[in-house]
Order: structure tokens, then sequence, then C-alpha cells
């Protein structure tokens, strides 16, 4: 994603509880001068004033398609001052889906590997065979162990969102 750079203008235009109030309308879509005044209910030549910042500092664009209405609409710039984590989030809940299905799929193949027995090798003194307990009790199956992952996978997942908000 590219990185919002906030000049003293920008900063400045930020600064308008206004103007915020526009940006936000613009998000839900693009909107006409006459629209915005009527929602925000303020006159068309203050909300003109507040459109004229925004375009200034590149937060809005004016959209004149050759038709009656010139529209206004956010620039990737407004969107991303709006939305800055909306990626990352994204990135962020795929690599840990993508982490814990490899971890569970590492641990199906620890739980299900088999033994490999050497050859019998003739001899006249065979040494004692030692069996090795097996790698993890026997009352935790597949299921048991995926289900406990997939569970704390989640609730990671779930404390990191809840932080972030």
């Amino acid at each position: 994603m590219d990185k919002v750079k906030i000049d003293r203008k920008t900063l400045f235009a930020l600064a308008s509880d206004t103007r915020l109030e526009i940006l936000k309308k613009l998000d839900e879509r693009r909107r006409t001068l006459s629209e915005l005044s009527k929602e925000l209910g303020l006159s068309k030549t203050t909300v003109k004033e507040h459109l004229d910042k925004l375009l200034e500092v590149g937060l809005i664009k004016k959209v004149n398609e050759n038709r009656k209405w010139i529209y206004y609409e956010l620039t990737k710039k407004g969107k991303n001052i709006l939305h800055p984590n909306e990626k990352t989030k994204f990135l962020f809940i795929i690599s840990i889906i993508i982490i814990s299905v490899l971890t569970v799929i590492a641990i199906l193949k620890l739980l299900t590997r088999k033994e490999v027995k050497p050859p019998e090798v003739v001899t006249p003194t065979p040494p004692p065979v030692t069996t090795l307990p097996p790698p993890y009790p026997e009352y935790f199956n597949q299921f048991t162990i995926t289900t406990v992952v997939v569970i704390i996978v989640i609730g990671v997942i779930l404390l990191i969102l809840k932080r972030r908000t």
C-alpha cells in the first residue's frame, strides 16, 4: 500500500469536522455539490469552500463527464487516509490462515507416520528389542489435535483484531 504523506496543508484540511464529514460522505459514493449541501445542512458556498480545500490538497477530485452535474469523489490519497490498514489486515489474516493450515498438516503428518522397521538381520545373538512409547498419548487422535489447533488460531486472530480496533 502507498504511504500517505501528510503535509501541513493536508493536516490543516483534515482539522475541520465539516471536511471530515465530506470525506466520509464521499467514501460512501460520489456526490454533487448540491447533494453534499443538503446532506450536511450547509449552504452551497460553504460546502464549495470546503471542497476547494480538499481539492487543493488532493484528497478529492472533480469528475466532469460532460453532463449537467459535476461530481466529487475520493482520490487514492483520500481513501488511504480514511482506511489506512485495510490491506494490512487482509494480508495478516491470510498469513495466519496459511500458517494454521501448514501447522495442522505438519501435526497430522507427525501423527500418521509409520515406523520403518529395518530389514531383519540373521545373527546368532540378536540384540534385545526395545519398543519406544508412542510419540503422543493414546487418547489424542488427529481430530482432537486439529480441533485444538484451529480453536487456538481463531482465538489468536480474534484477540489481535480486537486489540487493533
